[in-house]
């Protein structure tokens, strides 16, 4: 299978709040996977492909652990035994939370060179 992604993703483990946008409940879900165009996260239920979220992903920085806030669009929802693996692009994400985003996977790439 031919790789689609147009940017490197570094595996993590971060814990996102997630809500779809015509919902205002938000699950806490684990984050196994981001880039600077998208991230995989697991839920207990589906996301419908092609539905818009809002997400906050908790990121440790130089000023602590700080959310990445935005929205996503989901491109795929995957059964994996009991949960489901949804893959989300992002389809805002302001200056700032970028720089947040830009920063954690500068430290994720160096972790990874070690």
């Amino acid at each position: 299978m031919e790789e689609r992604r147009k940017t490197q993703r570094f595996t993590v483990t971060r814990l996102a709040s997630v809500s779809p946008m015509e919902e205002e409940h938000f699950d806490r879900l684990k984050v196994t996977d981001i880039s600077t165009g998208g991230m995989r996260f697991i839920s207990k239920k589906e996301f419908a492909k092609g539905a818009t979220i809002f997400f906050a992903v908790e990121v440790e920085t130089d000023d602590g652990i700080v959310p990445i806030q935005g929205e996503g669009r989901v491109i795929h929802a995957e059964k994996n035994n009991n949960d489901f693996l949804i893959g989300i692009e992002f389809t805002y994400l302001p200056d700032l939370e970028n720089e947040k985003l830009q920063e954690l996977l500068l430290l994720e790439k160096f972790e990874a060179s070690k």
